[in-house]
C-alpha cells in the first residue's frame, strides 16, 4: 500500500497558530519606568522617541532600574523631553 504524506501535512502559520508575544517584560517595564520619569517632569516624547529608549537600554543591556531613573533625570533634565540620540550618547559614556 502507498501511503499519501500530503494528507498528513500540517501547516501552521505564525500568525494564526501560535500567539507571539511582541513586547517582552523588560520592555514594559522600560516603557513604565520611562512614562514616570516623563510625567514626573512633566515632559512629553513622541512614541518614536520612547521606543528608541527603550532600544537603548537594550542595546547597552542596562537592566537595573536606578541606572535607568538616573539617566532619565539627566537628559529630559537637560533637554526638557526624552532625547534619545544624547540618551544614547550618556548610556555609552555611563555604561563603559
Amino acid at each position: 500500500t502507498s501511503v499519501n504524506l500530503n494528507s498528513n501535512l500540517i501547516i501552521i502559520s505564525k500568525s494564526h497558530g501560535f500567539e507571539t508575544r511582541s513586547t517582552s517584560e523588560r520592555d514594559i517595564r522600560n516603557r513604565h519606568l520611562i512614562d514616570f520619569v516623563l510625567r514626573k517632569s512633566k515632559a512629553e516624547a513622541t512614541e518614536k522617541d520612547i521606543k528608541d529608549g527603550i532600544t537603548v537600554f537594550k542595546q547597552y543591556k542596562v537592566n537595573t532600574a536606578n541606572v535607568m531613573l538616573t539617566l532619565l533625570d539627566k537628559t529630559i533634565g537637560q533637554f526638557g523631553t526624552l532625547a534619545p540620540a544624547y540618551l544614547n550618547k550618556l548610556t555609552q559614556s555611563f555604561v563603559r
